[in-house]
């Protein structure tokens, strides 16, 4: 079992207190500090990274506006 998580430091606390505690049980937890990569926006699949399918994030920086695909609906 792999023992190495990415999150960044923008994650909930609820995230990031349990990367700590995982940090203090033998876990390599890497913070991915996105304000000062300079990121707009990311995605990514955790399949790609050795995790589960189905799984994946997408960061949007603030003030970064997405057009609508779909317009209307309830």
């Amino acid at each position: 079992m792999g023992k190495h998580i990415i999150t960044t430091r923008i994650e909930h606390h609820a995230v990031l207190n349990t990367c700590k505690y995982l940090e203090k049980h033998g876990f390599e937890v890497t913070y991915l500090d996105v304000e000062k990569m300079n990121i707009d926006m990311l995605s990514a699949s955790a399949h790609k990274l050795n995790g589960p399918k189905g799984v994946g994030l997408m960061y949007i920086r603030k003030g970064i506006a997405i057009p609508s695909f779909i317009h209307g609906g309830a």
